[in-house]
């Protein structure tokens, strides 16, 4: 009942850009039904985590429904009281591309979310083995200031 709620909520938000975890449980997401990183709609993106070195962490979950994957290990991060911490976590890895689709509709304000996340994986680096897609923004923007100069 809960998964079919939150997918509903998120459904009938179709203006909205969700970003979503895979979350810390080394398995296919497909398998995670109560949480929205088993979920695909056209407004929701899910990211798992890499290490510094853009391998895989032994902690992130992974799946068809995993886009982009970004840092998500040893991050530092700032906790109440303003001291900074090293985390890990899937969760590490969403604001990078919170921050990323920020920077992206400041340049076209117009964007609806599957542009955004269109130019995640448009500008995302594969690895060899095909299954991690780093995220690159650099790369994002770039085409995005490209098909906005080309308008």
């Amino acid at each position: 009942m809960e998964s079919k709620a939150l997918f509903d909520a998120l459904k009938r938000a179709p203006e909205i850009l969700f970003v979503t975890i895979a979350v810390n449980r080394n398995a296919d997401t497909a398998y995670q039904e109560i949480i929205s990183s088993s979920f695909k709609l056209p407004n929701l993106i899910i990211t798992g985590a890499v290490d510094r070195a853009s391998n895989e962490t032994t902690f992130t979950s992974y799946g068809d429904n995993v886009a982009v994957d970004a840092y998500g290990q040893a991050v530092e991060s700032t906790v109440p009281g303003g001291a900074t911490v090293r985390m890990s976590g899937t969760s590490m890895a969403a604001p990078q591309l919170t921050n990323l689709a920020t920077k992206l509709l400041a340049i076209d304000p117009s964007l609806t979310p599957p542009s955004p996340i269109e130019l995640f994986r448009e500008g995302a680096e594969t690895t060899d083995a095909g299954r991690l897609h780093l995220i690159n923004p650099k790369r994002s923007v770039e085409l995005l200031e490209s098909s906005v100069a080309a308008k």
